[in-house]
């Protein structure tokens, strides 16, 4: 379906600052008029420009877990180690540094090869690396699990006897921050879908593209509009989400714009043909043959 811009209604622009939200789960923010569409026409909404510090860390309390199983052989025992990890900014090498100052009891190390950017604990006894409800690992994006093949990942992680006891991580290390912040408009109905299929509330994702501290700044030079299934409406319920798709609850400011459309009919791409002008004309092949059969005296 195609648009064109045939009214004279002229757009209008929202402007929005997080602190003026009346809540922030989801950001709401209630609008002193509705924005109001004529029944002839339809609305398009987009976003034009987007503003937020990029304070977005790479290890927070939804993926700071690691837990081990350790098997002492001999004395038969089983313990447990949960490890929580500060949130910030990491690097392989803090966050390294800190798995090893609490595993000194248990005498197991972190190790990171430079060569395959991988890591491994150096273990004394069989170790796991395990993910269940009172042991809980969800860092394995960070560290390396594998993922099976409905992309779940791989626990445990098991020890490997060679050349010691080791257990190797099997994939590299990503201390990356988000690259993506997902722009999620919850009360209006968008036909965008997701890398499932499943229809998306995303209006539009903004790229990262800045260093942790400076700016994010979003200008699109072509703006993606989507058609609004409404004819009126006062508010937004606006959710920030990673893309690692957890919730972002920093300030922002955004300008939404809303324009006023009509929609194109759609066209018949048979226009032109033999076939159209004979449906159209409702033109009868048999009958056809029957005058011409007619006209030879038959």
């Amino acid at each position: 379906m195609s648009y064109i811009n045939t009214s004279n209604l002229q757009n209008q622009l929202i402007h929005l600052n997080s602190k003026q939200a009346i809540t922030r789960t989801p950001f709401t923010f209630n609008l002193e008029y509705n924005v109001t569409c004529p029944l002839s026409l339809n609305m398009l909404i987009s976003l034009v420009n987007f503003t937020m510090a990029n304070n977005l860390v790479n290890v927070t309390t939804d993926n700071n877990n690691l837990s081990f199983e350790i098997f002492n052989n001999i004395t038969s025992i089983y313990t447990y180690k949960l490890i929580t990890i500060p949130t910030g900014i990491h690097s392989v090498y803090t966050f390294k540094d800190y798995v090893n100052t609490q595993l000194l009891t248990e005498g197991i190390t972190a190790v990171f090869d430079e060569t395959n950017y991988k890591l491994s604990f150096a273990c004394p006894f069989q170790t796991k690396i395990i993910n269940t409800a009172s042991y809980p690992t969800t860092c394995g994006d960070l560290i390396g699990v594998g993922r099976l093949d409905d992309n779940s990942f791989n626990y445990p992680v098991v020890f490997s006897f060679f050349p010691a006891i080791t257990v190797y991580l099997p994939n590299t290390v990503n201390f990356t921050a988000p690259n993506y912040v997902s722009f999620k408009l919850s009360n209006i109905y968008l036909s965008n879908l997701n890398s499932q299929g499943d229809l998306s509330d995303t209006l539009t994702r903004i790229p990262v593209n800045c260093e942790y501290g400076q700016l994010i700044q979003y200008r699109p030079s072509f703006e993606e509009a989507y058609l609004v299934n409404k004819k009126s409406f006062s508010s937004f319920d606006i959710q920030l989400v990673d893309s690692n798709g957890y919730l972002i609850n920093n300030d922002f400011e955004a300008t939404i714009k809303i324009s006023f459309i009509q929609i194109q009919p759609e066209l018949n791409y048979n226009e032109g043909t033999i076939d159209y002008y004979f449906n159209n004309l409702q033109i009868n092949d048999d009958n056809n043959n029957n005058n011409d059969d007619n006209d030879l005296g038959t």
